[in-house]
């Protein structure tokens, strides 16, 4: 069994994905599968466990709380695979410090100028979907180029000052993220926000490839504090449908980039594979399942 055999033999949510970033397939066949999510297998299960009153564990989500209920969370959550379970930590504001250079809300108060990571991440992500929801601002606009810019300074995750990598567990891949940061996280919100790849990302794409195991996948690290409705991997160590979906997607977006470099050609074999991942069925057509052939 193939890697994209291995994703496709699964849930909806990963399905239809793997469809639209991966094999390419025609609108009507990815918008089929995406229906079925809501009603088989997890989507199907978290909407089973959805209370009269609309919600999931007992209390909305709300940054006045510490420590959130076990599992609790929003019916206006942005996703599936983002409302599974919820962390046991102080939730991050994500309001606008972008606005003033990326910083943390709590950072800001206290009149540091020190960016934090785990705080761009999760504004950006929210503005990105807000601009798609009900259209942007060129203010916000602005406020995410800056934040953008501040990961790519960095090489997503590298000190600016020194060249040290800021934080050693940032790469490895976790899923559910949380609110927390890693290289892949950087790269996927990068990839989808439609940012075109470029030579500071070459190294964090070269982490993304050293995470890939012998059998072309990628294992669930790092997983963080938190109670879950359910699991949708096979636990820690083991290789994740969700971390593979989305590092496969991170390498195809990275090897259309239009350019070339020293650092760029050390990461060939990125390229080489993620091509391989869309092989045109038959040498002809549309790109599709390797696997297929």
């Amino acid at each position: 069994m193939t890697v994209i055999d291995w994703l496709l033999d699964s849930d909806p949510s990963i399905r239809w994905q793997v469809m639209r970033d991966l094999t390419h397939e025609p609108a009507d066949v990815i918008a089929a599968e995406r229906s079925r999510v809501a009603t088989e297998g997890w989507g199907a299960r978290l909407l089973a466990l959805q209370a009269p009153d609309g919600l999931w564990g007992g209390a909305p989500f709300s940054t006045s709380q510490f420590q959130p209920p076990s599992g609790s969370c929003s019916p206006r959550s942005r996703s599936t695979s983002s409302v599974i379970s919820t962390p046991k930590y102080e939730p991050v504001e994500t309001t606008f410090p972008l606005m003033h250079g990326s910083t943390s809300p709590s950072k800001i108060e206290n009149g540091a100028t020190v960016s934090s990571f785990g705080t761009t991440i999760n504004v950006l992500e929210g503005l990105l979907e807000h601009q798609r929801a009900i259209g942007g601002s060129a203010v916000l606009a602005e406020a995410r180029r800056r934040g953008e810019e501040y990961m790519l300074e960095r090489r997503l995750f590298r000190r600016k000052s020194t060249g040290e990598v800021i934080d050693p567990s940032w790469l490895q891949f976790s899923f559910p993220t949380w609110y927390f940061y890693d290289v892949l996280r950087g790269l996927e919100y990068l990839r989808d926000a439609g940012v075109e790849p470029e030579e500071r990302i070459a190294e964090a794409i070269g982490v993304v490839e050293g995470n890939r195991d012998p059998d072309g996948r990628w294992p669930l690290q790092n997983v963080h504090d938190g109670e879950a409705h359910f699991e949708m991997d096979d636990g820690e160590g083991r290789p994740s449908r969700w971390n593979t979906l989305r590092a496969l997607r991170v390498l195809h977006w990275f090897a259309q980039a239009p350019f070339e470099g020293p650092s760029v050609r050390a990461t060939s074999t990125s390229r080489a594979r993620a091509n391989a991942v869309s092989r045109p069925r038959g040498g002809t057509g549309p790109t599709g399942r390797a696997s297929r052939d």
